[in-house]
């Protein structure tokens, strides 16, 4: 009789072990497909998009604005690619964007600061750019102001 019980425990124990790891496994299993739902999977593209807790369901926020900054690599169409710190981004620029450069003038006694209104097509490959972005309650966002900075 002791050694039954000696191998019930021991099957019991092993029993324990087996579940704990069933659900470790799982809770990975979840996390992984989590990640996957809010995540981008690999070689997909997506539009700009942003979530913001509580502001697609908000009835109070009409708008919220972001200003993103970086090095102009590709203008096209209304839409510039931005690069800064190792990442790329994409901005799609509405027709009534404004678009100012600032230029800084120097004298012995002081620096000044310019804006100078320009068009959409003068902004250039090389550019330093901040774009003012409205981020849309559906998780969107388009470029509502451009400035190029002064070198």
């Amino acid at each position: 009789m002791v050694g039954n019980k000696n191998v019930l425990q021991k099957i019991l124990n092993m029993s324990k072990k087996i579940l704990l790891a069933a659900g470790f496994i799982i809770i990975i299993l979840v996390l992984i497909g989590i990640s996957f739902s809010y995540g981008y999977r690999l070689g997909e593209e997506k539009p700009a998009q942003i979530q913001i807790l509580g502001l697609e369901t908000s009835k109070v926020i009409k708008s919220q604005h972001a200003l993103i900054s970086g090095e102009a690599t590709k203008i096209s169409d209304r839409t510039l690619t931005l690069v800064a710190n190792g990442d790329t981004l994409e901005i799609p620029i509405i027709e009534e964007a404004g678009v100012a450069i600032l230029v800084l003038e120097e004298t012995e006694e002081e620096v000044k600061v310019e804006r100078r209104e320009m068009e959409f097509k003068d902004i250039k490959v090389g550019d330093k750019v901040e774009v003012l972005v409205e981020l849309k309650p559906d998780g969107y966002f388009e470029g509502i102001n451009v400035t190029i900075l002064p070198e």
